[in-house]
């Protein structure tokens, strides 16, 4: 894949997290009609650009959810776990208090995101 072509992914994946977004607030708004599970998306392009495991505590994996997640936790300087820098919503720069592990950080089996812009809906 050259560089073209994984930025044009990037972007097709901030427009479809951004439609997943608004999405997700129609649900909410007649959750009889359109459900209780929540909208979601991921994207798989290769274990490079994202975790291909969610990972545990103690599998020496680098390149998981749950590492990748816990390294930017420490240090938001480093990659963000997910492929996008912002949120799909508000652009707001994620920061480390944006993801958590679920249930907790030895034995995730989900990754929240959450935007840090109170004014956000998400």
């Amino acid at each position: 894949m050259c560089i073209r072509d994984r930025l044009l992914t990037l972007d097709q994946l901030g427009r479809a997290a951004a439609l997943i977004c608004a999405m997700e607030l129609l649900r909410e708004q007649d959750v009889e009609k359109l459900g209780r599970w929540p909208f979601e998306i991921a994207l798989w392009v290769g274990q490079a650009a994202t975790p291909n495991v969610m990972g545990r505590k103690g599998d020496n994996n680098d390149k998981s959810a749950r590492s990748k997640t816990i390294a930017f936790q420490n240090d938001d300087r480093k990659p963000s776990p997910i492929p996008l820098e912002n949120c799909p919503w508000c652009n707001t720069k994620f920061k480390n208090v944006s993801f958590r592990l679920i249930p907790n950080n030895d034995e995730p089996n989900d990754l929240r995101v959450i935007c840090v812009n109170r004014d956000c809906e998400f």
